[in-house]
């Protein structure tokens, strides 16, 4: 797993949680376990999409894609290799 998307990563959901990005748990469902509404959830998609241009996350993606360790697992597999 790329350091650095799981950094970008957490640090966006920290911010929203207002906790170090240390304690954001990587395996916890994104709705409820992480402490987020589901109007909150999607906060966070959005700003995961505008910090990685090629990165869309559908409706049935964020259906599939419950922890955070998922979501950045995806972006790692749709990240283009330079």
């Amino acid at each position: 797993m790329s350091a650095s998307v799981e950094e970008r990563v957490l640090a966006i959901v920290a911010t929203k949680l207002k906790v170090p990005p240390e304690q954001v748990p990587l395996d916890e469902p994104i709705i409820g376990g992480l402490g987020l509404d589901s109007y909150e959830a999607m906060e966070v998609v959005l700003d995961i999409e505008s910090a990685y241009d090629h990165v869309s996350l559908t409706e049935a993606d964020a259906r599939e894609l419950t922890t955070l360790r998922q979501v950045i697992d995806h972006i790692e597999h749709t990240t283009p290799t330079p």
